[in-house]
């Protein structure tokens, strides 16, 4: 599909909207007789339980031999629970994988099998297999069935990270895919599964990782945090060598129910939050520090209505709210709340339906978006402040493509790092669409353009600002492959999209593999550029540069000297002119 590709010089002149109405407490309502309409899908038929190291009894050969193990027990677990899980970490990991799958029963003898969990680090990460298989998009991972997705950028590198949810027979996963090339091809990282059902899961940078935080153990009663590099996605433990964190444990009817998480990554860089919304309705909130092994809680009074939606963003350049939530409530209502100085406020409550909200902040401008059930049919609107939830300002709405009258939802919006206010929603016509606004904090929208190459499921999408006014987009297909997700971005055009402009896919290579010694590196260059080779470890620290200069177009050869370097993974990167490539080799002794 040929797609409009919306250039932010263009946007002033394709305005479709610019006034806003002021909000007015209790004189507006939602139209009680709409007829709903939804592509939900039921519920499926129950799949038989099996225990969580089935998943590992399914991988081929070369799978296990690229994979490593870490078991998560429940926090009660005994002295003599944990050293059986140990040694079913050990065997597993230097190959003994039939007496690391027959250890597990020692496992079992400890703990209810049921509360087992393992996390899973690629040693080699796995590529994409349809990378331009289905069109102009670009295919994240080789999951489907994927039902929460999470995905944010590291500023520093320009590394893309995608956080998948998704269920295969009676396991639940969560899975971490990275691109380093801008979302031209992702790599899945690390995957983590359990045989509990996982209903929430989020992922956000900071620092150099990626946090992922997801509701674990029994009913979900526990917060934990895992966390990967952000320059290679491998797995980085915390102090003590813990793969794992527990931020908070909950009881009773207070267990877990969604995640919202966000970071200050794009001023301070120092803090991460973790934002639980549970089942009792209750609003809970975290925060750390880049080590995240210190959480400090501050209760957000008064939220006992929440039942889900929940969204949560930080505010660069605020003047006194420095965090926004977004979340419905009891009585089909919107409630954006946020904490000022030392306390939480409830800024406004607003009828809404559906179950997502998105919320956005930069500056004085706070924005959310939701869906709202209006006269002709159920549609996105939007609520808008320009002076940073000041009490003298006004809040003001309307609603978003300028379309009442064709159903819309699933809405996400991105106003971070001053790219400006961009917005996806799924918009309900056959054939079902994403479409994708933009504007300045303030003024007339753009004209609506169609995003994906396939008809997109009802989960809510992401959407992040990558720099110099290009946005990002993560979404799910409705069909073809069923709920498997994909990326595109403002910026491709076309059937070719121009994607590898300076480096071919599969140029890029290093022989022999693995190295022992001298090993050499072939690249090729479509044309002249300003060349960068580097090498790094797992880490993502810089272990040697191979080549910085100007290179002419073609193919080229380097000498790469490994005699030096400790055995283990490393990552050679290609950078031309901003175009990279990234391909693992092993060295041994």
């Amino acid at each position: 599909m040929l797609k409009t590709v919306l250039a932010a010089v263009l946007v002033l002149a394709a305005a479709v909207v610019a006034v806003e109405y002021p909000v007015v407490p209790g004189a507006i309502s939602a139209n009680p007789n709409i007829a709903r309409q939804s592509d939900r899908d039921q519920l499926g038929p129950e799949v038989p339980w099996a225990p969580v190291w089935t998943a590992l009894e399914r991988m081929t050969l070369s799978e296990r031999q690229n994979s490593e193990i870490s078991l998560e027990l429940p926090s009660d677990a005994s002295p003599e629970a944990r050293a059986a899980a140990l040694d079913v970490e050990n065997l597993w990991n230097t190959g003994r994988y039939d007496e690391a799958l027959a250890g597990f029963a020692e496992v079992g003898r400890h703990v209810d099998v049921r509360q087992l969990a393992v996390g899973n680090r690629w040693r080699v990460p796995v590529p994409s297999a349809e990378t331009d298989m289905w069109g102009n998009d670009v295919r994240i991972g080789n999951r489907d069935s994927v039902n929460v997705l999470a995905f944010d950028i590291h500023r520093a590198s320009g590394n893309l990270f995608a956080a998948l949810l998704y269920q295969e027979g009676s396991q639940h996963f969560w899975a971490v895919n990275l691109s380093t090339d801008g979302g031209s091809s992702w790599n899945e990282t690390f995957n983590w599964f359990a045989t509990y059902e996982l209903k929430s899961m989020n992922a956000a940078v900071l620092g150099g990782d990626c946090y992922v935080s997801y509701g674990a153990a029994s009913h979900n009663y526990e917060v934990r945090l895992r966390r990967v590099y952000a320059t290679t996605g491998l797995e980085h433990q915390f102090q003590g060598a813990q793969a794992f964190i527990t931020i908070a444990t909950f009881s009773g009817a207070d267990s877990i129910e969604e995640i919202a998480m966000t970071s200050n990554q794009d001023f301070n860089d120092n803090r991460l939050y973790v934002l639980p919304l549970t089942f009792a309705g209750n609003l809970k909130y975290y925060w750390g520090d880049t080590s995240a092994m210190s959480w400090d809680s501050t209760p957000v009074p008064g939220i006992t209505n929440a039942v889900t939606g929940v969204d949560a963003c930080t505010n660069e350049g605020y003047d006194s709210t420095f965090i926004w939530v977004s979340y419905l409530g009891t009585g089909d209502s919107l409630h954006i709340t946020g904490r000022r100085g030392g306390g939480w406020r409830n800024f406004i409550t607003y009828p809404a339906t559906d179950d997502n909200t998105s919320i956005g902040a930069w500056k004085d401008t706070v924005l959310c978006t939701f869906q709202y059930d209006g006269l002709a049919s159920n549609h996105i609107r939007y609520l808008v402040h320009y002076t940073g939830g000041n009490p003298s300002g006004s809040w003001l709405y309307n609603n978003v493509g300028g379309d009442t009258a064709v159903i819309s939802e699933a809405s996400d919006v991105a106003l971070r790092e001053g790219g400006g206010s961009g917005v996806i929603y799924r918009y309900y016509t056959p054939t079902r669409e994403y479409r994708y606004t933009w504007r300045q904090y303030s003024g007339g929208w753009s004209t609506p353009v169609s995003l994906a190459d396939h008809e997109p499921y009802w989960a809510h999408p992401a959407i992040e600002h990558l720099g110099t006014g290009v946005f990002g987009v993560v979404y799910l297909s409705w069909l073809s492959p069923i709920q498997a997700a994909y990326y595109d971005r403002t910026d491709w055009t076309g059937v070719a999209e121009q994607r590898r402009l300076i480096m071919d896919e599969n140029i890029l290579n290093v022989t022999p593999n693995p190295v022992r010694g001298a090993g050499r590196i072939a690249f090729t260059l479509n044309r002249a550029s300003n060349l960068a080779v580097r090498v790094f470890d797992r880490s993502g620290r810089l272990v040697q540069t191979v080549f910085a200069g100007h290179q002419t177009e073609g193919t080229h050869y380097l000498g790469f000297d490994a005699a030096g370097m400790v055995p283990g993974v490393y990552f050679i990167r290609d950078d031309a002119d901003g175009s990279v490539l990234t391909v693992p080799v092993t060295v041994v002794k």
